[in-house]
Formats: structure tokens, C-alpha cells, sequence
């Protein structure tokens, strides 16, 4: 059977009328699945009922969801995976695709990064071996294949994604090669085969700097100290900065603000004004909290009010 890489692709003012069903904001971020063969969009959104997702799924496509918040079961014959925050969805959408639906909850906020068949098979021909197997399958012989879907927490080393992709730290002139270096770095994270054994130290030391990650996120408007995160993971707190350095690839400091400033960004998108995100993330001063947030975003935060409301 020939492959045929041809199958209609929903336009922009398609998706855009998909999205409009919904009572919230849908963004293409990057890119445009007619014109470059990939997509990064932002979602953004609350439902009363059931939101039968895969009708916004292109043919031939696989997509990447990074689900921050909301919740979302996925199907594939007998096989239902249910999808909730800070965890990753991969689904292909071979004849067959897959069903899925957004459950009706308060707030979805997801990424979906899209790619067609054509760009994949171009752009990662060269390892196509390292793949996972189904991946591989899907991306050689997308007409044969069957669909397939698989979920897996946020790893660590994308932790600090969930609001640079919507706000890059680079200056403006140079997005296009940060987003473009990026979609290949999430590739590399999520579509090949990854390492399966560890020692015993290092599942350890993945588990405490999961625990002080945790607690870093719940606490976010109230910083514990390193000595309190080092009794929650149960190690020295040298141990544990070490540690948490080698598993996240960020200091447990610049952790705590990274955090701090993606909830901040929420705030304000969610309408709160700047002092009242700056009271509402721990900061008593705002002109600290200004500071603070054009240093981790690179714009201020009317600035960034102003792109996210003109972006929608």
C-alpha cells in the first residue's frame, strides 16, 4: 500500500471555529501545520460538559500534549488512559484515531505540539532506529499502523518549558530559532527510547529531588528554606542542592523563582492586576516583584498582559 502524506489538513480558521466552542483562549504560539508541518498551540479553557477532543486531532499527525491543568481520558480500542495535570500525553492519528475527551472541569491548560507525518519522517530520517518502536512504526507506515497513545509525568528537565514556550527568555528577533531548537528538544525527550536501569542511588536521589520539587510548587508563594526542603527529601541540605541540580538542571533558588514567575504569569493572564499577582505569589514589594519577573520572562508584566491579550 503507497503512503500518502496528503490527507486534508484542518485550516487555521477551522481550528480557530473548533476552539471558539469552548469558554476560554486558543493560541498558535509557533509555527502552522500548512505551512511548516508542525504547530505549538496553547489552550486555555472551561467546560461545563464533555469536549470531544480528537475532533481537533489532524490526519497523519502526532501530537505532543503537555497537560497542566484539567483533566482528559484518551482511548484506543480497549486501551483508556486517563490524563490529569503535569503529565504528558503522545498520541498518533493514523486512518484509525484515536477518541479522547476533555472532562468538564473549572480550567484546561495544555500545550499541543503537532507534527505531520512528512516533517518527522524528513527531519528525524536520520534516527529513526532510536525511536520507540511504535513511534517508529507510525512514522514508516502511518497507513498500516495503529494508532497510539501513551502518558507519562512531566520530566524534570521540562519543568522550566511550562512558560518559556509561551514566553521565550530570548530577545523577539530571535524566537523563531529558540522555538525551533526547542521542538527538537522536546523530540529528544519524548519520542526515543530513554535509559531503563538505574542504581539504587540514583533512583534515590530522583526521589528526593522529586520531594523537594513538590514541595518547592505547593509553597510557591512562601519559599520553604533549603534546611526544610532537605528534611522533607531526607538528606543534608548540600546533598540535596547537589542533587537537585543534577536531576532538574536548575538550582533549587532559581527553582523557587522559576516557579514563583510561572505563577505570576497565570495570575496576570487571569486578569489579577500587578500588585495584586505580586502579594498573591509572596512579594511585599512590588517593584521587586516587577524586577523579578523581566529578569525570568525578559518582558514586565504589563508588557506581558499587553502580548497575551493582543495574542488572543
Amino acid at each position: 500500500m503507497a503512503i500518502s502524506d496528503t490527507s486534508p489538513i484542518p485550516s487555521l480558521s477551522e481550528e480557530t471555529r473548533f476552539w471558539r466552542k469552548v469558554n476560554g483562549r486558543w493560541r498558535q504560539v509557533y509555527g502552522g501545520m500548512e505551512e511548516q508541518g508542525f504547530s505549538l498551540e496553547f489552550h486555555d479553557f472551561a467546560i461545563s460538559e464533555p469536549l470531544q477532543w480528537d475532533e481537533s486531532f489532524h490526519d497523519l499527525s502526532l501530537e505532543i500534549c503537555f497537560n497542566l491543568h484539567g483533566e482528559a481520558t484518551l482511548r484506543r480500542g480497549a486501551q483508556t488512559l486517563e490524563l490529569k495535570d503535569n503529565e504528558i500525553a503522545i498520541y498518533t492519528v493514523p486512518a484509525t484515531r484515536p477518541r479522547a475527551i476533555r472532562k468538564p472541569v473549572a480550567r484546561h491548560c495544555f500545550y499541543t505540539l503537532e507534527f505531520s507525518v512528512r516533517w518527522l519522517r524528513e527531519n528525524l530520517r536520520q534516527s529513526l532506529d532510536h525511536l520507540k518502536p511504535e513511534i517508529r512504526q507510525f512514522i514508516s507506515r502511518p497507513n498500516r499502523a495503529r494508532a497510539h497513545v501513551e502518558r507519562f509525568t512531566l520530566p524534570p528537565s521540562m519543568i522550566p518549558m511550562r512558560i518559556d514556550l509561551l514566553a521565550p527568555p530570548v530577545p523577539e528577533a530571535a524566537c523563531s530559532a529558540w522555538y525551533y531548537g526547542k521542538v527538537f528538544e522536546i523530540l529528544a525527550l519524548t519520542l526515543y527510547r530513554q535509559p531503563e536501569a538505574f542504581s539504587a542511588s540514583e533512583g534515590r536521589n530522583r526521589e528526593r529531588a522529586e520531594r523537594a520539587r513538590v514541595l518547592i510548587e505547593k509553597n510557591f508563594d512562601n519559599p520553604p528554606s533549603l534546611a526544610e526542603l532537605a528534611e522533607e527529601a531526607q538528606c543534608s541540605p548540600f546533598h540535596l542542592s547537589r542533587t537537585f541540580k543534577q536531576e532538574l538542571g536548575i538550582s533549587i533558588t532559581h527553582y523557587q523563582r522559576a516557579i514563583r514567575m510561572e505563577k505570576a504569569a497565570l495570575f496576570l493572564r487571569q486578569g489579577k492586576s500587578v500588585t495584586e499577582t505580586a502579594m498573591a505569589v509572596g512579594y511585599s514589594n512590588v517593584s521587586a516583584f516587577i524586577k523579578g519577573f523581566d529578569q525570568h520572562h525578559c518582558t514586565t508584566p504589563a508588557r506581558w498582559i499587553a502580548l497575551w491579550q493582543n495574542g488572543n
